[in-house]
This record gives C-alpha cells, sequence and structure tokens, in this order.
C-alpha cells in the first residue's frame, strides 16, 4: 500500500480538490479510511461526522481527492470493503461541505 497519504499535497495541484462520499462505512478512525482511499492517489481531508448523541459516527463519510483522476480511478474500483462491509461510493453533483 502506498504511504502518498501520508505525503504534503503536490505543489504542481490545481486549487480545486474534487470529493466524493462514502456511505455505509464501518469505519470511525481517518487513519482506516484513509488508509483504504490512499491506494488510489493523495488523499487530501477525510471527514468521519460523529452523532454526539448516540457517540458512533454517521456511516456516511468525506473523501477529498487531489484530481478528477484519482477520484475517477477509485469510482471505477467496484468493491471497496472495509471491516467486511461493502461500501458506496458516489460522486455529487453539488458540493459545498469543504
Amino acid at each position: 500500500m502506498s504511504t502518498r497519504g501520508a505525503m504534503e499535497l503536490p505543489t504542481n495541484i490545481e486549487h480545486q480538490l474534487v470529493h466524493c462520499i462514502c456511505q455505509k462505512n464501518p469505519l470511525d478512525h481517518l487513519s482506516e479510511l484513509r488508509g483504504h482511499f490512499v491506494q488510489f492517489g493523495y488523499v487530501g481531508k477525510c471527514t468521519v461526522p460523529f452523532d454526539k448523541e448516540i457517540g458512533f459516527h454517521r456511516s456516511m463519510d468525506w473523501i477529498q481527492f487531489a484530481s478528477e483522476e484519482e477520484l475517477h480511478n477509485t469510482l471505477l474500483q467496484e468493491n471497496h470493503v472495509t471491516d467486511g462491509v461493502k461500501c458506496l461510493l458516489f460522486y455529487p453533483l453539488c458540493f459545498s461541505v469543504f
């Protein structure tokens, strides 16, 4: 597995990073989530929103990639299985969380 996700963002990258949403993800730590997706390219920012009332994450995460190509490579991978659960990935048409 690559360690590119732990490195600094390349300086020649465009300022507009691309995002995807991961649903039904059982991982609740950013390092685990980043570790899974770093194999497809640089992972800029991951967000795992927690529900403070129940103390668990909401099973919907946001992953930020450095380029459209890296996002495309991720979406082309048919099976994203983490902890035995198949995650659902999609690219939102409108996105304003970051």
